[in-house]
């Protein structure tokens, strides 16, 4: 059961049937516990008063320090203040890797890790770029119990396992763990006619669905119904096309209490073969309700939450709506239970799904109106660069036109047919709002081949408009900008990007968590810059970074106290000079490390900017 309770100032819906204080308000400084900052999933920082438009200059600002990590950084820093560790308090990050590693740092100095905890040996993926995937998402926070909780990928007796931890904030020792395993009763494409083991052990009578970690990966942050604990994890494809792959999307809760945990929650988006013939990708197919595909991968984003459920997005896969089980291209609204409460699906679903066009690129982001009709809203985007704007109170389901949607409306300089990605079109990955506790919300959208485009929210109509004020800069390289503002409530808001700027080499196999084929589409590795832009004047940066790193695709940077965190990835093997994945750490400074020329440090191409 979930019930309501608006807390404006963390961002966070609390739901089930135990109410606890939220977490980050107890806190002297804020906090960061999760992936994109809080269960709306905003990607907005308010808190932040200490970087502002005025100091986030050249010759002010700039990097700190850097923290050697021993594999590359797909998960977003997590920020937790006031720690006592080893008998000394410090502010603390947390930085987990793709070797299964999770790095408490002192967040403030740069010095040897207060603790590291190693999880067992990452799954071999066969990749040239990446050959090894452990952890992959952003783990959550629980500062109540001083728990952080991750999901790592690990070979155990030749098999591929998902292993949901807790840990210690404080030692980084182990509460538990619990292997993420179940099934789900139905008749999908790779269903079973003899019994499948559920979560526990036990048995789900056929024909079932089984859970199979070898054919997924868990890219999406976690999420935390707070209250009762409840862990919330989101599984995409690993490889493999729709056509031929009987992969499925799968959501799974478990509650932790008493050092334990349980599963509360297991559900799948493809439960149904209803259709014979034609494949999930096919545009001949008159409902397309094939049992596989809709993974749930969202580039990196995590579920969503408010007091009335867990919102998340598929990608390609079979459709059929209420009394089918199969759910590809639509944003769904989960109850605990993993029953889906409410949807909403484009009308041109069979189109998304021959062009491979995932509506889940983006997420979804949670969002407030001062429009007292229709006060709750969501808004989610997709690889063809349109934003569909809903009701939460009534998602919308499927309609001619999408009629049910309070707006669609292309976010970037173009439909499909002239941009970079799939179809031609301006991809959306990983938008940000920047949602003013006493003021018009505002969208902001970086699609690769397309410049930093700015969206104002108005609340009589509950639409958006373009702002006047658009970036001049485009960002050249796939996935375009990594986003996150922060900002003192109302003012001082800075947008952040990490931009992939310079191409060094392509890379058959880099990791690329899409909805087709995550492990096998050829795309470049890319160093990486971080820009800084007035978030009211986004035309000309207020700062841009000369350092030399490689940039993680999907991620965005922490900001958080002042300082701003950000995760990084090894070179490819044929750049020179080689990099080693690190977490870089950036800041008000009086002689900035990264003001010398870069020229000074290395011989590289100019970057695009």
């Amino acid at each position: 059961m979930f019930r309501p309770r608006v807390t404006e100032t963390c961002s966070v819906a609390i739901f089930l049937t135990l109410i606890l204080p939220c977490a980050a308000r107890a806190q002297s400084a804020p906090a960061v516990l999760m992936g994109q900052y809080n269960n709306s999933r905003t990607g907005a920082n308010l808190n932040e008063t200490i970087l502002t438009p005025t100091n986030v200059v050249a010759g002010s600002f700039g990097l700190l320090f850097t923290q050697q990590v021993d594999a590359n950084i797909f998960a977003q820093p997590l920020y937790v203040p006031g720690l006592t560790i080893n008998g000394t308090v410090h502010n603390v990050t947390f930085v987990a890797t793709l070797n299964n590693s999770v790095y408490a740092f002192d967040a403030d100095t740069s010095q040897p890790a207060l603790w590291q905890a190693s999880l067992g040996t990452p799954v071999a993926v066969g990749t040239s770029s990446q050959p090894t995937v452990g952890i992959l998402s952003t783990p959550v926070i629980d500062v109540s119990s001083k728990t952080i909780f991750v999901v790592t990928y690990t070979t155990e007796s030749g098999a591929s396992v998902y292993r949901l931890h807790a840990l210690s904030l404080l030692t980084g020792a182990e509460f538990t763990n619990i292997v993420m395993q179940g099934a789900v009763a139905g008749t999908g494409d790779d269903a079973q006619s003899t019994p499948c083991v559920s979560w526990n052990g036990g048995a789900v009578p056929p024909p079932c669905i089984p859970f199979k970690a070898g054919e997924l990966l868990q890219r999406p942050a976690l999420l935390e119904g707070p209250g009762l604990a409840t862990v919330y994890a989101a599984f995409g494809a690993l490889s493999g096309e729709e056509i031929t792959s009987p992969y499925h999307g799968w959501v799974m809760g478990y509650e932790y209490a008493a050092g334990a945990f349980t599963q509360r929650m297991i559900f799948t988006t493809t439960q149904s073969e209803t259709q014979a013939g034609p494949t999930c990708s096919g545009a001949d197919a008159p409902m397309n309700q094939c049992g596989h595909g809709a993974g749930i991968w969202m580039s990196g984003r995590g579920p969503a939450l408010d007091a009335t459920g867990v919102y998340v997005v598929t990608g390609n896969g079979g459709y059929g709506g209420a009394g089918t089980g199969n759910w590809g291209e639509s944003v769904l609204r989960l109850t605990g239970a993993g029953v889906v409460a409410d949807s909403f699906t484009p009308a041109a679903f069979l189109n998304l799904n021959a062009a491979d066009l995932d509506l889940c690129d983006g997420g979804t982001i949670l969002f407030t109106s001062s429009n007292a009709t229709v006060p709750n809203l969501v808004l989610a985007a997709g690889k063809t660069g349109f934003v569909y704007v809903m009701n939460r109170a009534s998602l919308g389901g499927m309609t001619a036109g999408n009629a049910s949607a309070l707006q669609t409306f292309i976010a970037t300089s173009q439909g499909c047919g002239t941009g970079p990605g799939k179809g031609g079109c301006y991809e959306i990955h990983n938008p940000v709002l920047w949602n003013r506790p006493n003021g018009a919300s505002i969208l902001y959208v970086w699609a690769q081949g397309d410049v930093l485009r700015v969206w104002d929210f108005d609340s009589t109509t509950n639409h958006f408009r373009p702002d006047a004020n658009q970036g001049a800069l485009t960002a050249q390289d796939y996935p375009g900008g990594g986003l996150a503002v922060s900002a003192s409530g109302n003012g001082n808001g800075i947008v952040w990007a990490i931009v992939p700027t310079t191409v060094v080499s392509p890379a058959q196999g880099t990791l690329y968590a899409s909805g087709a084929s995550p492990l096998t589409e050829s795309t470049p590795q890319v160093q990486g810059t971080l820009y800084a832009f007035n978030a009211t004047n986004v035309g000309t940066p207020l700062w841009v970074s000369t350092d030399y790193w490689y940039a993680t695709k999907f991620t965005i940077p922490t900001i958080v106290n002042g300082k701003v965190y950000l995760p990084t990835s090894a070179s490819p093997t044929a750049a020179s000079p080689a990099y080693s994945p690190e977490l870089r750490v950036y800041g008000l400074c009086t002689n900035c490390a990264q003001d010398s020329p870069l020229a000074a440090r290395t011989q590289l191409p100019a970057a695009k900017r």
